[in-house]
């Protein structure tokens, strides 16, 4: 598949949730969809075999948070299967990875994992996400992986000007 440019199109991303477990102030939702309005995890394999007939051999698993959704791991590890599938990766805050998740998606293959952190600064981090929730980002397990560059890609963001 090829865009106007001739460019090839090879990767697809699938948001496989609107739920997050943080309240950002620049990107939480005005509604959430009820869980019925969601596309199932069988649904959206379907999606991806035709989107394979079609070309696509990479695709990128994101949500709101995709870790919130429940059978995530499953999820991936379905996709991976699928015939025609090269490339499999994975957008995440990081926050709900825990040592048995990270574990399960080197099992899986996972080929690629993009933490998004907004900022390194604490009173940013206050600032951008909702007080409860900051402590358990900061205090998540994901970390030492990260820093040990196992197989995970840590994405930093640019330092905003006061």
């Amino acid at each position: 598949m090829y865009d106007q440019y001739q460019r090839n199109i090879h990767y697809m991303r699938i948001s496989i949730t609107d739920r997050c477990n943080f309240r950002c102030m620049y990107c939480k939702p005005f509604h959430m969809l009820h869980h019925e309005d969601i596309l199932s995890y069988e649904e959206l394999l379907k999606v991806c075999k035709c989107a394979i007939k079609l070309g696509i051999d990479t695709f990128k698993i994101t949500g709101g948070e995709p870790c919130a959704r429940n059978g995530y791991l499953s999820f991936i590890q379905n996709v991976k299967e699928l015939e025609g599938c090269k490339k499999v990766t994975l957008t995440t805050n990081g926050s709900l990875l825990n040592k048995n998740d990270l574990d399960t998606l080197k099992d899986i293959g996972l080929d690629g994992m993009n933490i998004s952190l907004d900022t390194l600064d604490k009173e940013n981090n206050y600032y951008l996400k909702n007080k409860k929730k900051q402590k358990k980002c900061e205090n998540s397990e994901v970390i030492k992986p990260v820093e040990d560059g196992d197989y995970i890609y840590m994405v930093l963001p640019i330092k905003m000007k006061d």
